[in-house]
């Protein structure tokens, strides 16, 4: 009899460590899954800020599974910017940076009017161009003539509006 009370124990106790380890790892499942979705949807909304904001090739470029990239050269790229605007784009390629290190698949949904089309070809840097054959951006690098003394070129700077909009400032 108490080999069958031990071998009883035995059958509990393994039953219980089993349950036990398929909730644990059910958990960490959950928690995994909602941290994906939590960086999908942040990739999108990096994406569509980085549209709305002039930075259509970089959104591109996500898309196209060309990430991460080199947060110093974008600093090259856009050193016209004033410090805030250039740390809110540095701030959205971080987190898709952060979600391509992360293998994320996001799917966008974009508009098919024929503006937000127009808008996607259109960047604010001179320093990438969108190829029309291949509908891909590119960096022109050393296309261009070396840059103007800093005397030469005139800073953008992002004021408040009425409306407390600004194309440059945080969605929240």
């Amino acid at each position: 009899m108490d080999g069958m009370n031990l071998g009883s124990n035995r059958a509990r106790r393994l039953s219980v460590h089993v349950r036990d380890s398929t909730l644990r790892a059910l958990g960490l499942l959950r928690r995994k899954v909602q941290q994906r979705h939590i960086a999908e949807l942040e990739a999108k909304e990096a994406c569509e800020w980085l549209r709305a904001a002039g930075f259509p090739q970089y959104a591109h470029l996500y898309e196209d599974s060309l990430f991460p990239i080199d947060i110093t050269s974008v600093k090259t790229d856009h050193d016209f910017l004033d410090r805030d605007s250039l740390k809110s784009l540095c701030r959205r390629l971080t987190t898709l940076n952060k979600c391509a290190s992360m293998k994320l698949e996001v799917h966008f949904q974009r508009k098919q009017s024929e503006d937000s089309e127009e808008d996607d070809l259109c960047a604010i840097s001179d320093r990438w161009a969108f190829q029309h054959d291949s509908k891909r951006w590119s960096r022109l690098g050393a296309l261009l003539p070396p840059p103007l003394h800093n005397a030469e070129v005139p800073k953008i700077t992002i004021s408040a509006s009425a409306s407390r909009e600004s194309v440059l400032s945080d969605f929240n």
